[in-house]
């Protein structure tokens, strides 16, 4: 079972009192340009037996994923832009491709800072971040947003809402009063 990731963007608007709209960015599973990647399923439902499959020499393990079986492992958590590239290196340096680790850190960095010095040249635009590491609001930051997080959503009163999937916007959009445009 193949499946590939595509973003997807939805306007919203708040309350039916509110005039300022916001668009809801999300993550869903489809087929798109080409790139399919194989799926061991939801991350609640990977199990010993479906990554076994696969043989795997490493196994990648997000936040709050554990594994206890033979195959070695590599956690992968950051927090931070700092933390991304410390992993990236970390990794690089695993899997014995750290000249590769430091050329990728590296161009990530300079891609950023280039990405910040043009996004200084236009308005902040209000940013919600919802169940995002705090990696993303920097990423926010950078690319010209004014990020933000936790309940305080109607007070905030966001242009954009970047969440991971389709139900977590379903459940902003209950909690919050947005509604579809």
């Amino acid at each position: 079972h193949e499946v590939s990731v595509r973003p997807t963007l939805r306007q919203n608007s708040r309350s039916r009192n509110s005039t300022s709209s916001c668009a809801i960015v999300s993550v869903a599973v489809g087929k798109y340009g080409g790139l399919t990647i194989p799926s061991i399923g939801k991350h609640s439902e990977i199990t010993l037996d479906t990554v076994s499959i696969f043989e795997p020499e490493l196994i990648l393990l997000g936040p709050g994923q554990q594994y206890g079986g033979a195959i070695e492992t590599f956690a992968i958590a950051p927090h931070t832009l700092e933390e991304v590239y410390a992993t990236i290196r970390k990794l690089a340096l695993r899997l014995g491709k750290e000249v590769e680790g430091d050329m990728l850190t590296h161009d990530l960095e300079e891609v950023l800072e280039r990405v910040q010095l043009k996004a200084a040249k236009f308005h902040t635009v209000r940013v919600y971040v919802d169940h995002a590491p705090g990696y993303v609001l920097e990423l926010v930051r950078i690319a010209g947003g004014e990020p933000q997080n936790g309940d305080d959503l109607a007070a905030f009163d966001p242009q954009i809402i970047i969440t991971t999937s389709e139900e977590r916007v379903d459940a902003l959009g209950a909690r919050h009063e947005l509604t579809a445009v």
